[in-house]
C-alpha cells in the first residue's frame, strides 16, 4: 500500500483539517516532520486503527480520522552475546513488534552491535517487541514472514511502555543455523 501523501495543511485551533482529492485505493498512513520524542500512537476512521489495518478509500469517509500523537517513546538498550556469553561486535539486530503490531513497518527498528556488542534504540512506540540478532542477514528478510518462521522462539521478547528505558540481553543467532 502507498502511504497517504498529501500537501502539508495547518490544522485548526481544535487539531482538525481537512484533505481533499484522495483517489480511491487503499493507503497506510504515515505522518512526516513530527518533532523530536512524537510518534503515532493511535489512528481511526470508523472504529478501524488504520495504523495497523490500513485505509480503504472507496467513498466520502463516513467520519473523521482520529489522529493520537505519543510523546512519551521508550528507549532500548540491548546487549548480543554469544553461546559463551561474550558480547558480539558487527551484528545485525533488529527489534520487531509482535502481533497485533506487526504489519507496522514503521516502528520496526535495525542496526548493528558496536565493538562492545551493544546496541541503542530511542523514540521506540510502547508495546510488545521481540529482538533477533543474527551473525549474518540479508537486508531486510526480517520482513518476510517465511523467513522469520525458521526462527519462532529465537527472539527475545521486551515490553516497551510509556517513558520506559529498558534494557535487554541478546543471544546471537549463529551464522550455520540462517
Amino acid at each position: 500500500m502507498p502511504p497517504l501523501a498529501f500537501v502539508p495543511s495547518n490544522p485548526d485551533t481544535n487539531g482538525m483539517f481537512s484533505l481533499s482529492g484522495i483517489a480511491i485505493g487503499t493507503y497506510r498512513l504515515a505522518v512526516a516532520g513530527m518533532p523530536r520524542n512524537t510518534y503515532l500512537k493511535s489512528a481511526n476512521l470508523g472504529g478501524t486503527d488504520v495504523l495497523i489495518n490500513g485505509i480503504r478509500l472507496d467513498s466520502q469517509p463516513a467520519g473523521p480520522l482520529d489522529i493520537v500523537l505519543g510523546t512519551t517513546p521508550g528507549s532500548l538498550d540491548a546487549v548480543v552475546l554469544d553461546e559463551k556469553q561474550m558480547p558480539e561486535a558487527s551484528v545485525a539486530v533488529v527489534l520487531i513488534p509482535t502481533a497485533p503490531l506487526q504489519k507496522r513497518f514503521d516502528i520496526y527498528r535495525n542496526g548493528t552491535t558496536d565493538s562492545m556488542g551493544r546496541i541503542h534504540w530511542d523514540g521506540l512506540v510502547p508495546g510488545d517487541y521481540k529482538v533477533y540478532a543474527w551473525e549474518d542477514v540479508e537486508n531486510y528478510a526480517w520482513t518476510d514472514p517465511t523467513f522469520m518462521a525458521n526462527f519462532d522462539g529465537r527472539g527475545t521478547a521486551v515490553r516497551i511502555t510509556d517513558g520506559s528505558r529498558d534494557t535487554v540481553n541478546v543471544k546471537v543467532i549463529p551464522y550455520k543455523t540462517n
